[in-house]
């Protein structure tokens, strides 16, 4: 677990420290709303080493509906257009695909921030999918890092992030009980 948390805490010094191959995209404004919201992202790998490939690491930002679960899965889009132009391939290898939150200084991608779901992805895998439970709401980001393989100028991912419906607090189950006790009554 030890291991997790270190990897984690390097990729996201790497987010705030390394801006040749890191983005940060936002998805949508405000919070997600209930259902699937989808996201395509890649990026030109520009630091490439011919001997091991090039490395990504991206910060997807969103909102969160308090006491909603969320569901999230990422694919790799793998693209090959040297016929037409050459060298022109996309390729993604996954390393880890997480969720984190704001650590105790209250902002995202910073060096506290908290891993709430996600890790690491198993070698080679094309695809990577996780689920999330009720969270109190608010900023969070999908931080996706990987390697593009050698010949590959870069990585294409598409993913999608389903928001569950708001489960309500003990105290609204109380005052509908409540309620229906006036009502019956």
């Amino acid at each position: 677990m030890k291991l997790k948390s270190l990897v984690v805490a390097a990729a996201i010094s790497a987010v705030s420290s390394i801006a040749a191959n890191a983005a940060v995209v936002s998805i949508g404004a405000g919070a997600l709303p209930t259902g699937t919201t989808n996201f395509n992202n890649g990026a030109f790998v520009v630091l490439s080493d011919p001997l091991l490939g090039g490395t990504f690491l991206d910060a997807l930002v969103f909102a969160l509906p308090a006491n909603s679960g969320s569901s999230y899965g990422v694919i790799e889009v793998p693209l090959d257009l040297t016929a037409v132009i050459p060298g022109l391939k996309f390729s993604t290898l996954f390393s880890f695909v997480s969720v984190l939150g704001a650590g105790p200084d209250g902002a995202l991608l910073t060096a506290d921030d908290v891993p709430l779901a996600g890790g690491f992805v198993t070698p080679n895998a094309p695809k990577f999918s996780f689920s999330m439970g009720p969270n109190p709401g608010g900023a969070f980001y999908l931080l996706v890092g990987g390697v593009t393989p050698i010949g590959s100028v870069g990585s294409l991912y598409s993913g999608s992030i389903t928001v569950a419906a708001a489960v309500p607090e003990p105290e609204s189950y109380a005052m509908l009980l409540a309620g229906l006790g006036v009502m019956g009554a």
